[in-house]
């Protein structure tokens, strides 16, 4: 267990006011958690800190070979009041997962929760309560070595701030219009992913979103798009593309199709597509971060199969939420962690009542 130093602000900052458009990661918190690492001497000097700037070397590694990792998730507020986190354990293990990639120590999963809860119950007040709101929680590592040669960094920060949040994107529930890239590609089975911007920009000159991402080798398989995985009701099943190294594998994504499975649904993980039409300015219809979507219409579709989509869904990585009642479709246990009034943690499952299939 981390000892942490806490440090309170001596300078609050005003608050968003009720009703206040809050936008995505413009706002930010009173605190911030900070943890150094310096080889030999491992993760050290936990401490929460109030927001301020900070100041690295121009030689620092990650400007000149961009080793460095970031996470994301949400606290919510819920009806009674408390806190709640949406299976933090998962973006631990996933950090370590990229920290090994690239070759960044590991934080103990213990202690990146940790740090985390503690950081968000000191600024528990910042979690907005309006429809379609939350906190985002940006946990990040960045290589601080003050050296130009090409090896690991032998020093990092651990940092993790807070931006109270709205919609994701800008037209909130709003249908989305996403782009199928066939020219530039995300990411390739061992490797750590490369030009998304590029290709972000193309979709956003011609009126997209969003970027719908293909495989790096044949450039016709479905993978992900940038900000959310991808699911289609096809034959009355629920498909998503396999896990296969170059997709991320999304928390969100494993809970629904927990769900799913829980709910007696048939889901299938393999590769999707292979005959789409490219480029079509088509809507799709974001929704909530642990949701399953309902039916779009027929003039929404948005990828065409031969012969194939029903329907098509999915779900983002980093959306909005529709209202305090999100955590209502967590029933199984361990989905849904919350911070109660008194800060002390608990499994909030049981508090929850059984969720209809939204299918």
């Amino acid at each position: 267990m981390l000892d942490i130093r806490v440090e309170r602000t001596t300078a609050p900052k005003a608050k968003p006011a009720p009703g206040q458009k809050l936008g995505f990661g413009h706002i930010f918190t009173d605190h911030m958690f900070i943890m150094n690492y310096t080889e030999g001497k491992g993760w050290h000097d936990a401490r929460i800190v109030p927001y301020q700037k900070i100041e690295l070397d121009p030689s620092a590694m990650v400007f000149h070979y961009g080793q460095t990792m970031f996470e994301g998730l949400k606290a919510y507020r819920g009806a009674n009041g408390e806190a709640y986190l949406f299976r933090p354990d998962m973006n631990a293990k996933r950090a370590n997962n990229s920290n090994d990639r690239l070759c960044i120590p590991q934080i103990p999963e213990e202690d990146f929760v940790q740090a985390i809860k503690e950081v968000v119950a000191i600024d528990k007040d910042w979690i907005p309560t309006e429809p379609g709101t939350s906190l985002y929680i940006r946990p990040f590592i960045i290589a601080t070595d003050e050296f130009l040669g090409v090896a690991p960094s032998k020093t990092y920060l651990f940092i993790v701030i807070l931006s109270p949040s709205g919609a994701y994107y800008e037209s909130g529930l709003a249908p989305v219009g996403i782009w199928i890239e066939d020219e530039y590609v995300r990411a390739v089975r061992g490797g750590i992913g490369f030009a998304k911007l590029i290709a972000q920009v193309k979709a956003h000159d011609g009126g997209y979103s969003q970027v719908l991402w293909l495989d790096g080798v044949e450039r016709k398989y479905i993978e992900e798009v940038g900000a959310m995985n991808i699911m289609f009701k096809i034959d009355g099943k629920i498909v998503t593309p396999m896990l296969n190294g170059s997709i991320l594998p999304g928390i969100t994504r494993n809970s629904v199709l927990f769900l799913c499975r829980q709910w007696g649904m048939e889901v299938e993980e393999r590769q999707a597509g292979g005959g789409l039409r490219h480029r079509h300015r088509r809507r799709h219809q974001p929704r909530g971060q642990a949701a399953l979507h309902g039916r779009g219409h027929d003039h929404r579709r948005r990828l065409h199969r031969p012969g194939d989509p029903e329907a098509v869904r999915h779900h983002h990585r980093h959306p909005n939420r529709q209202d305090r009642g999100q955590v209502r479709l967590a029933r199984a246990r361990g989905l849904i962690v919350a911070i109660p009034p008194s800060a002390s943690w608990q499994l909030a499952g049981d508090l929850l009542p059984p969720p209809r299939p939204p299918l």
